[in-house]
């Protein structure tokens, strides 16, 4: 029997679970975070290969960002919280946002997004530096792309003279 265009939707897997006599999935899905308490990343196994090249070629001096892509549920996000909390334990900058790449990303949306992430991630890491001008100036540059992309998150009270 062949499927074309099959989509399994989460109520489509629920039932399948319940066909089985289970309420629902007896696998942990859920994200795991440095901060959550009742959940540790030390949960997460059986990605070494990638934590090592991610962690690898953060640490080189060609390129800090990097893409993580794949199918829904099969752990990107907690791939990428192990990354950060290592990256953090080594005292790199590390931001708290994601940036999302869709098909419907401009390379300009895309280039936007990546800047104003290292931007956040200098503030994150170095909230004294907030206040310099050459920061200030920057901030100018960033906030373009998140009214574009509607992701406004803060307001800062030196743009458009407010």
């Amino acid at each position: 029997m062949i499927l074309k265009n099959f989509v399994m939707t989460s109520a489509a897997l629920l039932n399948v679970w319940k066909s089985c006599g289970f309420k629902s999935s007896p696998y942990f899905q859920d994200v795991l975070q440095e901060s959550s308490d009742t959940k540790s990343l030390r949960l997460f196994v059986g990605r070494e290969e990638e934590q090592r090249q991610l962690l690898t070629t953060i640490g080189s001096s060609d390129s800090s960002r990097q893409a993580v892509a794949g199918f829904p549920g099969v752990g990107k996000t907690t791939l990428v919280q192990y990354i950060k909390s290592e990256a953090k334990k080594a005292n790199y900058c590390v931001s708290d946002e994601f940036i999302s790449i869709t098909p419907e990303h401009s390379s300009d949306t895309l280039l936007g997004q990546l800047i104003a992430g290292i931007y956040d991630s200098i503030c994150a890491c170095k909230p004294e530096l907030k206040d310099r001008e050459e920061m200030k100036n920057a901030c100018h540059f960033v906030e373009v792309p998140r009214v574009r992309t509607h992701k406004v998150r803060k307001r800062f009270p030196h743009w458009r003279g407010e």
